[in-house]
C-alpha cells in the first residue's frame, strides 16, 4: 500500500465508513484548519511558542541528539518548526518502526483491514497526530469513531506498561506539567506526541540504530517553550 493511499484512506477517503457507521461530528466550538491539501506554516511566536526554546532544540540536536533526522511541531494547526537533517527533506520517507502500528490500528478502527511497515514522510505522520488531537474528526466528519479514539488513548492497565499507561498502540503519560500526553512510539526514537490541552502535535524521527534516544526533547525543551 502506498503512503498516499494509506493517508487518503485513514484521513479522508473512508467514504463508506463515514456514510454508514460514522455520523458527522458535532460542530466545532472553534474553526479548525484541516491540512488535507498541505500544512500551513507561520512564525512560532504567533502561536505561543518561544523561538528561544526552538533555538535550544536545534542546538541540542546539533550537539547531543545528532542522529535525529527530522523534527516537526504543529501548534493550533500551524507548523511552527520544521527541520530535516542528513540530506532529508519534507518529502523523504522515514522508517518509523512501531509507529506504523498506530496507523494500522486507526485503519482497523475505521474498517477491517491490514497493513505493513511503511516509510512515512514527517508531515504525514503529523496528520495522524492531528487526527487524534481532534478526536478522530477530519473536515467535519467523524472519520475514526470517537469511542475508538477514546479506547486507543486510554490506559488498559495491561502490559507492556502498567505504570504510565498503554492504550491501542499509544503510550499515555503526563507531560510534566500535569497535562495528558499520548504518543505513538517506534523503536530507536520515533515519536508522534499529542498534547490536547496545548493543541500541540510533535513529530520526531531518528536513526533507529543511533543513540541517544531523543524522547526527552519533548518534556525537557519543547513543552517549556509552549504557552
Amino acid at each position: 500500500m502506498k503512503v498516499g493511499t494509506l493517508v487518503a484512506v485513514a484521513l479522508i477517503g473512508v467514504t463508506m465508513a463515514a456514510c454508514t457507521d460514522s455520523a458527522p461530528a458535532p460542530p466545532e466550538a472553534t474553526p479548525v484548519f484541516w491540512p488535507t491539501a498541505g500544512w500551513r506554516t507561520t512564525e512560532p511566536q504567533s502561536q505561543g511558542v518561544d523561538p528561544a526554546a526552538l533555538a535550544q532544540l536545534d542546538h541540542q540536536i546539533d550537539t547531543t541528539f545528532t542522529e535525529v533526522r527530522s523534527v516537526l511541531i504543529v501548534r493550533h494547526g500551524h507548523i511552527v518548526h520544521e527541520r530535516y537533517r542528513r540530506g532529508l527533506s519534507a518529502g523523504s520517507g522515514h522508517d518509523v518502526r512501531s509507529v506504523t502500528k498506530s496507523f494500522v490500528a486507526t485503519l482497523v478502527g475505521i474498517a477491517p483491514g491490514e497493513g505493513k511497515i511503511l516509510r512515512l514522510p514527517t508531515r504525514e505522520l503529523a496528520k495522524l497526530g492531528y487526527l487524534y488531537l481532534n478526536g478522530g474528526r477530519w473536515e467535519g466528519t467523524q472519520v475514526v469513531p470517537a469511542e475508538f479514539v477514546t479506547a486507543a488513548t486510554t490506559p488498559t492497565g495491561l502490559p507492556p506498561d502498567v505504570v504510565t499507561g498503554y492504550g491501542l498502540h499509544w503510550w499515555i503519560d503526563d507531560d510534566g506539567a500535569g497535562q495528558r500526553t499520548f504518543t505513538a512510539v517506534g523503536y530507536g526514537g520515533q515519536y508522534i506526541a499529542v498534547v490536547p490541552d496545548r493543541d500541540l502535535v510533535v513529530v520526531v524521527t531518528n536513526n533507529p540504530e543511533g543513540p541517544p534516544d531523543p524522547g526527552s526533547l519533548l518534556t525537557g525543551t519543547i513543552l517549556p517553550g509552549v504557552t
